[in-house]
Parts: C-alpha cells; structure tokens; sequence
C-alpha cells in the first residue's frame, strides 16, 4: 500500500471536512488525532489493529477457555463497536450468535475478546444469543458491519468510485474504528 496515498487521503478529507462539521470535535483534539494516526505506519502502530486481525480473534468465556470466533462486528455510527457476531462451540452447539457489548461485558485483548459468563450461562442464554442474530437481519436498513465497511466502494459526488476501502483501523483499547486505510482508484470508475 501506498503510504504516501493514505497519509495524503487522509490529510485531504481532514481538509475537506473542517472539524467543526465533524462532529465538532474541538481544533486541537483533530490535530493530535491526526498526528497519533500518522506518526508511525498505521500498520505498525501498537496502538491500532487492523479489521482483518479483529475478525480473526478467539472469543472466550469468563475462565479463558475458548468458545468461538469472531465472525463480524456490528458498528454504531461513530465507529463503536455495538455487537460482537461469533460462531460458537459450547455444550453441544454449534451456532451464530450475537453479543451486545454493554449487555455482556466483552473485554478485548490483542488475540481475543472474552465475555462475561461461562460455557453454562451461555448455553442459558441461547435463545437471547440467538435472536441478536435475527434480530439483526430483520432490519430495513443493514447495519454497517466490519465485514462491509471492509472492501466497500467511495464515490464522489458524480457517483466515480474513487477508492475502495482495504480495512479498518481500530483502537483495541476502546473496540471503536477509528479510521479507514483505503486504495485510491486511478481513472473514472462508475460504481
């Protein structure tokens, strides 16, 4: 990846969008935010992991012991994780479930998240588990997910794909997306 073209992009859309219209955060929070995001390669930042490796992530129960994996991540608009998708393994299941983050208590590490119950509490809770799933894809609109933001299209104004999105950069210590790492289109592709 171009790095060159990522810290441009990002400096141009840092431009484009003054901090006041985003979101208003205040002039010198934006600033150390930019710098803290291009000080080193994103990649190589400890500070940041990437989708990929987020989505690859062991989910464990309250004693350590592995239930599943992470399969996707439900966002809420800032960028903060709402639900953990996962497929678990526990008691004879085999399921896709889906784990609010303030309702389980999820705490993230590098290699894994672990939830706040055992493999008896969860198999308690199945039904609930369960219908976040469905739930979900009951919706009207589809809820942005790590799994969509991840590849997904960047137009202009004119409907030009002007970048395709490689993946996400997300802060472990607060499980939020705190920026994109993107591949700018060359040319005028319609989207």
């Amino acid at each position: 990846m171009n790095q060159i073209g990522l810290i441009s992009f990002l400096l141009i859309v840092g431009f484009l969008s003054s901090p006041v219209r985003a979101e208003a955060i205040p002039l010198e929070a934006y600033k150390a935010a930019m710098l803290d995001l291009n000080r080193s390669p994103v990649t190589q930042n400890p500070v940041f992991s990437v989708g990929k490796e987020v989505l690859n992530r062991r989910l464990l129960d309250k004693n350590q012991r592995a239930i599943g994996k992470i399969t996707d991540i439900v966002l809420l608009s800032d960028g903060s994780f709402q639900t953990l998708e996962a497929n678990i393994n526990t008691g004879g299941f085999r399921e896709d479930v889906s784990f609010d983050m303030k309702s389980y208590i999820i705490d993230p590490t590098t290699s894994s998240f672990t939830v706040a119950m055992d493999k008896s509490q969860i198999n308690n809770n199945m039904a609930t588990l369960l219908s976040g799933i469905e739930t979900a894809a009951g919706e009207d609109t589809a809820p942005i997910t790590l799994n969509r933001l991840r590849g997904a299209n960047i137009f202009d104004s004119q409907g030009y794909v002007i970048a395709k999105v490689e993946d996400a950069l997300i802060r472990d210590n607060i499980n939020k997306v705190e920026g994109l790492l993107i591949k700018v289109s060359s040319g005028k592709n319609r989207g």
